[in-house]
């Protein structure tokens, strides 16, 4: 060992105290983890660098040192100058034979006291007392809300059913209450079975594609079940179908014109006696005796009549038509009007005025007045301008 040529620090140490601190004279210091308060020597020797420092630190009492380090005025402690008695006699009992359900687990505040939670992720000071313990920890959600953030509602995580990721804020309100009663049974009530029964055999498989040409008319009365056999088989079938032009005329199947179609008269299955004739024409004149009659040409429609009459027109009404019109109206010129009544209506008026008076009177009846009013001076003058031959 080499000595040192000098002093390692430049000021002596001052005379020691007459006797070493007291154990009650000790400081009280968070442990090294800021897990518990206690009052020994195992500090960083940082914490004494300077007064400023060491008041940071240090603590005259527990009290202060729990409310300074963990902000409440109980926490978890080691008192290093009252250590246990004695040791315990027997060792810890044995653990409980199966966990804490998640469902008993209390509710608490997160470390950062932002939301509840009921996991067991917590500082183990808050479980060192059962004092400590009943500031931290609550049976209930609401509790935990209650105590922590004073509101009924709170952000919370449930260990227990955890949801994808927590609330960040607070909900605005509670959730509503339940209903009183549940909700009532339907009004109608479900059928018990099919209203209509289904049928025993499915339905038969649709057509493979509609005909070419639409029905020409449906018969009125339609037979209950199709033949076994035609009832009347062509004996010599010809090698082509009838043309549409060399079909027959005949009476329709409601007697009512005359058609070259497929509506036979038809009764029951058995087609009625019919006449089939050449022409519209001859249909007409034998079955109706008249020329034209209503007809039906499938191969060359006709725009039907808008109002068709009760009764065919026989005949036209001029045997002739008129092969050019007339030149000019006829004008009738009436006589003007008399100026004065006549004492009896005209019997019938003529047609033109008369042109020259007439010399014999118009009425074979005599005149019911004299004309003039008789005068009182005798005439000047004979009525005649000669004198009448012979004696009066």
């Amino acid at each position: 060992v080499i000595p040192t040529f000098s002093p390692i620090t430049a000021i002596i140490t001052p005379v020691p105290s007459a006797s070493p601190t007291t154990c009650e004279q000790r400081k009280w210091h968070p442990s090294k983890g800021f897990i518990t308060c206690v009052n020994d020597f195992d500090y960083p020797p940082s914490w004494t660098s300077t007064p400023e420092t060491e008041a940071q630190y240090f603590y005259h009492t527990l009290e202060e040192c729990c409310m300074g380090v963990f902000g409440s005025p109980t926490c978890t402690y080691h008192d290093d100058c009252a250590p246990t008695a004695t040791p315990t006699e027997s060792p810890t009992p044995a653990p409980s034979s199966s966990p804490t359900t998640c469902e008993e687990r209390k509710w608490h505040p997160a470390k950062g006291f932002h939301m509840c939670v009921n996991d067991l992720n917590y500082p183990p000071l808050w479980t060192s007392t059962p004092e400590i313990e009943a500031q931290y920890f609550y049976e209930t959600l609401d509790e935990c809300c209650m105590g922590v953030f004073n509101s009924p509602t709170c952000p919370y995580y449930d260990d227990c059913a955890p949801t994808e990721t927590p609330t960040n804020t607070p909900t605005e309100s509670p959730s509503k209450p339940p209903t009183n009663s549940p909700t009532p049974p339907p009004s109608v009530p479900p059928t018990k079975a099919p209203i209509s029964p289904p049928s025993s055999t499915p339905t038969s498989a649709p057509s493979p594609s509609p005909t070419g040409n639409p029905t020409r008319s449906p018969t009125k009365n339609p037979t209950r079940a199709p033949t076994k056999e035609p009832t009347n088989p062509t004996v010599n079938p010809t090698s082509s179908p009838t043309s549409c032009e060399e079909r027959k005329w005949h009476i329709s199947s409601d007697g009512s014109m005359c058609s070259n179609g497929y509506d036979y008269p038809i009764n029951g299955n058995v087609d009625l006696n019919h006449d089939d004739y050449d022409s519209l024409e001859e249909c007409c004149s034998a079955i109706f005796g008249t020329n034209p009659c209503n007809g039906e040409d499938i191969c060359n429609t006709f725009s039907p009549t808008i109002s068709p009459s009760m009764n065919p027109t026989r005949s036209p009404v001029t045997p002739e038509p008129t092969l050019s019109p007339s030149s000019a109206p006829v004008v009738t010129i009436l006589p003007p009007p008399t100026p004065d009544p006549t004492q009896k209506p005209t019997p019938e008026p003529t047609l033109t005025p008369t042109l020259e008076p007439t010399s014999e009177p118009t009425t074979s009846e005599p005149t019911p007045g004299p004309t003039q009013p008789p005068s009182s001076e005798p005439t000047p003058e004979p009525t005649t301008p000669e004198p009448t031959p012979g004696p009066t």
